[in-house]
């Protein structure tokens, strides 16, 4: 099991933001592959998480955090309700807590767009580079890692997110949006970036 908890980033969904119970809908995890460091391997690699891998709790919710701290209850600002599994994604309510007037106005004058989640791997294939592999059914070319089974734990509102899929789904008009694209890290900087952080720590 792969227990280190990993982060990546969606979107709100539209026409989904309702003021009687401080609320918005959430696309919280897409199969778009996102490029993160393998510890196993020394190096940067997409990874796809499978939405049918998904390890959903049988409360069907999990903490909403401001931006992944998880240092205290203060830093809790809602819960992300009714998760389930659609076309390919997670998706799931973001109910705003009373005391977090502050975040549900940013979310709801358009201000802060994007969540991210927060993960732990349990089960994952690994297809290396030149290489392809059918994992339940789908094609996948190398490299790239498939979690097939794996943990939602948290999910955060933050201010810049990873994975382009991921927006809050918002507009008091009702009219829905299409998920915008967000460049994704080069990898070859996101490496170059853990080198020097390595290299600092060994200094």
């Amino acid at each position: 099991m792969i227990d280190t908890l990993i982060q990546r980033t969606l979107t709100f969904r539209a026409g989904t933001l309702r003021d009687d119970d401080r609320s918005v809908e959430a696309i919280i995890s897409s199969e778009t592959p996102v490029a993160e460091w393998d510890d196993l391997r020394g190096e940067v690699i997409p990874r796809v998480l499978l939405a049918g891998g998904a390890k959903i709790p049988a409360s069907r919710q999990i903490p909403l955090l401001d931006s992944h701290n998880r240092s205290g209850i203060q830093n809790q600002v809602g819960s992300v309700r009714n998760l389930r599994v659609e076309a390919g994604q997670i998706v799931g309510r973001l109910v705003f807590s009373s005391t977090a007037e502050d975040a549900w106005q940013l979310v709801r004058e358009g201000h802060l767009t994007d969540v991210s989640i927060g993960f732990a791997v349990t089960t994952e294939t690994h297809v290396g580079a030149g290489s392809s592999r059918k994992i339940n059914g789908r094609t996948f070319q190398g490299p790239t890692n498939v979690a097939t089974s794996w943990i939602p734990r948290e999910t955060s509102i933050v201010s810049i997110g990873a994975d382009p899929n991921a927006k809050i789904m918002r507009s008091l008009r009702g009219t829905r949006l299409a998920p915008t694209y967000q460049p994704q890290t080069n990898p070859h900087d996101l490496l170059a970036a853990v080198r020097r952080f390595k290299g600092r720590q060994s200094a």
